[in-house]
């Protein structure tokens, strides 16, 4: 079992002289008149100052039970592997932002969120919203993130007479980020490969400039998850303010379920040749491979009649072919 735990602290300050605080400034001021002076509805006598804090808590529990043997005076040798595996990550964050902040008096200025973060100002010199500007409700922000896997997994592998290899695995993993199908759930990941070590036959014994050589071939499934908070079985609601709801505060759905959202999966083939020359002096390895990935992570268009305009989930397929070469001298 391994648990950890992190902690991250982070301060920005912007300055009073800096463009970021000046435009912020300008657009909660009222212009003056002939008979009066601006009217600032922000701290125009300080920088503007952030903190976020983030505490991360992690913990995996792991059981395994593995079976080595070998015979015929290591002409054969069989590995086997079995296990469970059980993870949780939280992920903690908090954070602050005050206005009109004297770094050596650590002092800020007082500011109404009520009026400018939820109904806002009315023709300011310079509005962010139609004719009005609307504060970021950044004063105090706090997020959390769980994410939770269990997993299943098998490896076997076989070596005869240390030329011809063989090896297999098998994985299957089960989260809270997907959706509540069991087709959703159920994606096992996969692979096989092969190796044969062409230097160790007696025909290439003649050969003296080539050191060693190897054939190998891989086929296999890989899984990618969404990240958390994007996407769920269930609707992810955000919190609002706005001067035209009941206390001024409201929920809306900021991210409707999606019951079905699945695995990202990754198919690989992967041929590949290892060779070293003129006692190992020049040695390296040439791969070919294809990779096609099915049900990718993304945002898509919806019937506008569902009430959204777009969703995250599985959409489209990619693919991509190429060739590696590693070249040691």
């Amino acid at each position: 079992m391994a648990i950890q735990k992190e902690q991250e602290k982070t301060e920005i300050y912007d300055d009073i002289r800096s463009y970021l605080v000046r435009n912020e400034l300008v657009q909660f001021t009222v212009a003056p008149t002939m008979e009066s002076t601006p009217v600032y509805y922000l701290p125009n006598n300080g920088g503007k100052y952030s903190i976020n804090n983030q505490n991360r808590q992690s913990w995996t529990v792991r059981n395994q039970l593995s079976y080595n043997k070998s015979w015929d005076e290591d002409m054969h040798q069989l590995s086997a592997l079995v296990g469970h595996e059980a993870q949780e990550l939280l992920v903690n964050n908090n954070g602050s932002t005050v206005r009109g902040y004297n770094e050596l008096l650590q002092t800020y200025g007082a500011i109404d969120y009520a009026t400018l973060g939820v109904k806002g100002l009315a023709d300011p010199v310079m509005p962010n919203r139609g004719s009005q500007s609307l504060l970021s409700n950044d004063n105090f922000i706090r997020t959390e993130f769980l994410t939770r896997f269990v997993s299943y997994y098998a490896n076997l592998a076989y070596n005869y007479n240390r030329k011809y290899a063989l090896n297999g695995s098998f994985r299957i993993d089960r989260s809270n980020l997907f959706g509540l199908d069991k087709s959703a759930q159920n994606r096992p990941v996969w692979s096989i490969g092969g190796k044969w070590i062409m230097s160790s036959e007696g025909f290439m014994a003649s050969t003296k400039w080539l050191d060693n050589l190897a054939l190998r071939a891989t086929y296999g499934l890989t899984g990618n998850s969404p990240d958390p908070g994007i996407a769920a079985s269930q609707d992810i609601l955000n919190a609002i303010q706005n001067g035209n709801l009941p206390g001024g505060t409201g929920v809306v759905i900021g991210t409707p379920a999606n019951s079905k959202l699945t695995w990202e999966s990754t198919k690989n083939i992967n041929l590949g040749i290892d060779f070293g020359l003129f006692d190992n002096r020049v040695s390296g390895t040439l791969d070919l491979y294809q990779k096609k990935t099915t049900d990718m992570l993304g945002v898509f268009p919806t019937n506008a009649f569902s009430g959204y305009s777009t969703i995250i989930g599985n959409l489209g397929d990619m693919q991509n072919r190429g060739i590696e070469l590693s070249l040691n001298t």
